[in-house]
């Protein structure tokens, strides 16, 4: 392969993971506008009812190959551990400011890491495990123990940032051998049924403005996973990963725009801390599976 379609793979990847970052940042928004009127637990279940019929044209085009696996316990799996994360950074979104919740979901790549070395049995070195420390200890930054009483808002976060460890473990084994599109679709077909169930008693007729908003955050969480995809297939994860970081200043623009939220300086400071952390474990990762 040539260094011109290197950079050009680079770029791409680059460029994808902005995208990805952005549309995230759009979706998490959406979630926060409507969550006086809808109940958190039934946006994550209109979320991926409407994601199955985004993804509808694209699978009848493919003739629903897409469809066809050998590993349906690790999508189940996948399934439960993202609903995990989907329910309790919902309801967290509801509670927080939006660009405190970002800064504080940059823990998840730690959490990878850890859950890494406890169920994979991966071994990690002194660096890393350094790295591990600085990035949880930096929570303290954004969290001010002692400072502010700690919200519920923010322990929500940090669960469904460890569920979300889970589920990107699942998902590294199913990409070896599953495409995007099957690995998404089979992502929102587990997650309806759990999200029901979950957001049943809050369930209700939404209105039109409400479907606008539901069909949003369905449609721009969707493009960010295949833009997230699409980003690690160009170009490996400790190049694109930096680009993530944009994801906290385009929630801090949405933020601001829609809800009057302005960051403090601790959320950005511990955020940038714990976010460097988890770029510096990438790229030890990274250096560590070449050699």
């Amino acid at each position: 392969m040539s260094d011109g379609v290197d950079k050009e793979s680079t770029w791409k990847g680059a460029l994808f993971m902005i995208l990805s970052a952005v549309s995230f940042a759009a979706a998490h928004a959406g979630v926060r506008e409507i969550s006086s009127e809808v109940h958190p637990f039934a946006t994550a279940f209109y979320r991926n009812i409407f994601g199955i019929v985004l993804l509808l044209p694209w699978l009848v085009r493919g003739n629903f190959v897409a469809l066809k696996t050998d590993h349906m316990k690790l999508h189940m799996l996948r399934g439960g551990l993202n609903s995990g994360f989907m329910l309790g950074f919902f309801l967290a979104l509801s509670l927080i400011p939006i660009a405190e919740a970002t800064a504080l979901n940059f823990t998840a790549p730690l959490f990878v890491t850890l859950l890494a070395v406890v169920i994979l049995k991966e071994r990690v070195g002194w660096r890393r495990w350094a790295a591990l420390f600085i990035g949880f200890a930096s929570t303290l930054v954004i969290l001010q123990p002692g400072v502010e009483v700690l919200s519920v808002g923010a322990f929500l976060v940090l669960f469904a940032s460890l569920a979300w460890a889970g589920s990107t473990i699942t998902l590294k084994k199913l990409s070896k051998s599953e495409s995007s599109l099957t690995s998404t679709t089979y992502l929102v077909i587990v997650l309806t049924p759990i999200t029901f169930v979950a957001g049943f008693p809050h369930l209700h007729v939404p209105n039109i403005e409400q479907t606008i908003w539901l069909v949003e955050v369905a449609a721009t969480s969707t493009i960010a996973q295949f833009f997230l995809s699409e980003s690690l297939k160009k170009a490996d994860a400790t190049v694109v990963a930096p680009f993530d970081f944009s994801r906290l200043v385009w929630a801090a623009v949405f933020g601001f725009i829609l809800f009057d939220e302005i960051p403090t300086v601790w959320v950005w400071l511990g955020g940038a801390l714990i976010f460097t952390s988890a770029v510096y474990i990438t790229y030890r990762e990274g250096r560590t599976k070449n050699k």
